[in-house]
């Protein structure tokens, strides 16, 4: 399996474009898609001009917004 990218569009209460860094990670260590270990350790998204873009192994992950949720 390949990387799948993830995309979409991040606004506020107001519909401006909210571009606030976003936290991702693994919930459980599993196999990656090229054999490799996919660690718990998080890692930062950087939303530019609104939007949100990541590459990520197939498999869970948990996508944390800004404000800890």
């Amino acid at each position: 399996m390949a990387l799948v990218t993830v995309s979409g569009v991040v606004v506020d209460e107001t519909g401006r474009k909210d571009s606030r860094d976003w936290m991702i990670f693994s919930p459980v260590y599993r196999e990656g898609s090229a054999g490799a270990v996919v660690t718990m350790r998080e890692q930062r998204v950087r939303v530019v001009a609104g939007v949100f873009t990541a590459e990520l192994e197939p498999g869970v992950c948990v996508i944390g917004n800004p404000d800890g949720q």
